[in-house]
């Protein structure tokens, strides 16, 4: 049962690691405090007298605080005294965690937060300990495979923390990079330091890399080098270009067969269409001998210079010396290079 009292900031160790969520008061909450004083007490945990003795020229007081980091570090710069219920007892760091966890309940929660009350809990409880006492009250259904996705991430270390808070890389990432060693971790590191990866990217990315590994044995780094990573580090490129780049160079090595494809299907719609507006694609991963044309005009005249492009480029495919060279070439290219390859 906690008992009330009136301290003075100075007296209160502020500095546990249980006080995880700890930010600076918003300027809402000081004109708060200012216009209407402290409504909500905070709750510490008075020092056992042997403790007391021993930090109080240090710490300046013989009281913890559990709860209300920023309601005492408002207080504490009016220099006014603070409301507080005080719990008497050694506690532990499990129940001091507990306690601040649950005095915070109303607070919004994002992946980084939850991060860090899980890197708080993880050395003092079990896997399944976590997952029914932690979980439920960070709004994570235990067994989820969101919750899955938050405990591949605290087998990464602490330090990769730091670039999901900042929002240079998704939680999800977490679960293949934690399947990696620590060197390959470290050679990833810059990668993801440098550009803030939407989770699309930075999962498809991650994965090719794997299947590339699989597919050629050999490690992230021979890859990255293979890939032309650590150039595409050095240049001044645009962030979404940098990605773009780092994806298009891994997925060559991944699929060169498509990406030469590719390649040729592109020179030949250039060749054939020149810079008219007619976008030309082939089927996804040249699975048919399928083209699609489409076509986005904003005047008739624009409707018009198309469809001239269009009759010149039939006109120059039946010309072609080479059935390659013309337009029955976009229609060919799938097979041709399954030809060319092999069984």
């Amino acid at each position: 049962m906690a008992e009330w009292i009136r301290v003075y900031a100075s007296r209160l160790d502020c500095s546990g690691p249980n006080l995880f969520w700890a930010v600076p008061p918003t300027e809402g909450l000081i004109w708060s405090l200012r216009e209407m004083g402290q409504l909500e007490p905070v709750l510490v945990r008075a020092r056992a007298a042997q403790d007391v003795q021993d930090i109080h020229a240090a710490l300046g007081g013989g009281y913890v605080l559990l709860s209300g980091y920023q309601r005492v570090a408002a207080l504490a710069v009016e220099g006014r005294e603070i409301v507080a219920g005080c719990l008497s007892g050694s506690g532990s760091a499990l129940e001091d965690g507990l306690i601040y966890l649950h005095a915070n309940l109303h607070r919004p929660l994002n992946e980084s937060m939850r991060i860090k009350a899980l890197r708080y809990f993880q050395p003092l409880l079990s896997q399944e300990e976590l997952a029914w006492r932690i979980a439920v009250p960070l709004g994570l259904p235990p067994r989820s495979g969101a919750w899955r996705k938050y405990l591949d991430w605290l087998a990464l270390p602490a330090s990769w923390d730091d670039l999901l808070h900042r929002g240079n890389i998704p939680l999800a990432a977490g679960t293949t990079l934690a399947g990696l060693g620590q060197g390959e971790q470290e050679a990833l590191w810059p990668y993801f330091s440098a550009w803030k990866w939407s989770q699309s990217r930075a999962v498809q990315w991650l994965a090719m890399l794997k299947e590339v590994a699989l597919q050629r044995g050999w490690s992230v780094n021979e890859i990255l080098e293979a890939a032309s990573a650590p150039m595409v580090l050095q240049t001044d490129l645009a962030p979404q270009d940098a990605l773009q780049r780092l994806a298009s160079q891994t997925r060559s090595l991944r699929y060169p067969h498509l990406e030469r494809m590719e390649r040729r299907f592109a020179a030949l719609a250039r060749e054939l269409f020149g810079a008219s507006r007619w976008e030309i694609t082939p089927s996804q991963h040249f699975e048919s001998d399928t083209v699609e044309l489409r076509l986005r005009a904003q005047s008739p005249e624009a409707l018009q210079t198309a469809a001239h492009a269009l009759d010149q480029a039939l006109r120059m495919g039946s010309k072609a010396d080479s059935p390659k060279k013309s337009l029955a070439g976009l229609f060919r290219i799938g097979w041709e290079e399954e030809e060319q390859s092999g069984p």
